[in-house]
């Protein structure tokens, strides 16, 4: 009869994990429900394997990715993310643990794992749920990584920078890159002057890049863009059930093929998102689905360069009563203007920017203005939903990291 060692162990919960990811998820605590809203909830048997090596030295792990389940994470891709097969590091690629809050780049480093040139599933050690990763100069983020902030259902590792009025800081670059993913990270700069524009504070900055998803993060109190893709042009980007809140400006995107779906945004100031590009055409955006409360002016769309840009059946809840004007919700009647308003149109040559279908919560008035018919590349695994009141609920329950409490208080 064979003995129940650490090693026999692991060889269970691997098995444990392809099963729950391959045949019956829902046997395994995952609803319909949390499929169809794009949760990435861990299932049981995904992380024993990792918990249990959790005391080893943090770094490049002896088993693969494949072996704990990543099929399964790969199966909550949509739109360009599926239809270009983006992979991120692969399920042969081997799993790197980050068992360490400093950044000097040292093993078990945040830094030593996006910075090597190896594909690498990072996740992070248990012991660190909840907890802070300043980075102090730009992670330089190599090809082929997926940045997992999953931590067996407790909160996400927050990453933060040492910006400050005379050192800003963008948090992961991404330049000349392919196959990255990025999910469940608390993204937070913790900066209460988040109202005032502190060019270059941001938490990703991409350009000249292809493959990349972005699903589940938060991103909050950057005094500039959360995430901000600039020339060269990059290219197949999705970006899904993000949360983007207490924001200066949310996301600028610059793309051949992108789309921007479930996500809310809550509290920003603008750009939910814009899009900007090359000089000459290119630039092409997909918005729908989406959650959008509270923007602070009247470019919450915008596109400012020649290219495409179709919104479609997004949910706009534009709050100005007293709450919202008394600051508790984010903002007030003296430093934000506009409120009601939604500009949508663009004078730029060779632009477009259509909003189709929108639905607008509350009594405040939103003006859209569609004044040309936008036709960016769609992907064609886009499963539209109405917007509606029932769309608006489910994203603030799904659109945030796993075990992300988000304070709903400004409804």
């Amino acid at each position: 009869m064979m003995s129940w060692n650490k090693k026999n162990s692991r060889v269970f919960n691997a098995a444990v994990g392809l099963w729950c990811g391959a045949v019956v998820l829902t046997a395994c605590g995952a609803s319909q429900e949390d499929r169809r809203y794009g949760s990435l909830d861990e299932q049981p048997g995904e992380s024993q394997l990792l918990q249990q090596e959790a005391s080893l030295v943090g770094g490049e792990q002896p088993y693969t990715a494949q072996s704990q389940n990543y099929d399964a994470l790969l199966a909550h891709r949509t739109g360009f993310a599926l239809d270009a097969n983006v992979v991120g590091a692969g399920a042969e690629a081997l799993v790197y643990v980050v068992n360490k809050t400093s950044d000097d780049g040292s093993p078990g480093t945040l830094r030593h794992a996006l910075e090597s040139a190896q594909p690498y599933w990072i996740r992070f050690d248990p012991a660190l749920a909840g907890e802070s990763i300043t980075v102090k100069s730009s992670i330089l983020v190599k090809s082929r990584k997926t940045l997992d902030g999953r931590v067996s259902g407790a909160p996400p590792v927050r990453i933060k920078t040492n910006s400050s009025s005379t050192h800003r800081v963008q948090a992961l670059v991404f330049d000349g890159k392919t196959q990255l993913i990025v999910m469940n990270v608390n993204f937070d700069d913790g900066n209460e002057l988040w109202r005032e524009d502190a060019e270059g504070s941001e938490a990703i900055h991409i350009s000249n890049s292809t493959h990349i998803w972005l699903h589940q993060n938060r991103f909050a109190r950057f005094r500039d863009v959360a995430v901000e893709m600039d020339a060269p042009i990059n290219d197949f980007v999705t970006m899904s059930y993000n949360l983007f809140e207490r924001q200066y400006q949310a996301v600028i995107l610059n793309a051949q093929r992108a789309d921007f779906h479930h996500n809310r945004c809550l509290n920003s100031g603008a750009r939910c998102p814009k899009v900007e590009g090359p000089a000459t055409g290119g630039a092409n955006l997909y918005v729908y689905n989406n959650l959008i409360e509270f923007w602070n002016d009247d470019s919450i769309h915008r596109i400012s360069a020649p290219g495409q840009y179709l919104a479609v059946a997004n949910v706009y809840n534009p709050r100005t009563d007293a709450l919202r004007q008394s600051g508790a919700c984010g903002g007030n009647s003296d430093v934000w203007k506009k409120l009601d308003n939604l500009e949508v149109g663009t004078t730029v040559t060779g632009a477009c920017l259509e909003n189709r279908q929108p639905h607008v919560q509350g009594t405040a008035v939103v003006n859209f203005f569609s004044p040309c018919v936008a036709s960016p590349p769609i992907p064609a695994s886009v499963n539209l939903e109405p917007a509606s009141d029932t769309l608006a609920d489910s994203l603030r329950n799904n659109a945030r990291p796993q075990a992300y409490v988000v304070d709903n208080a400004c409804r």
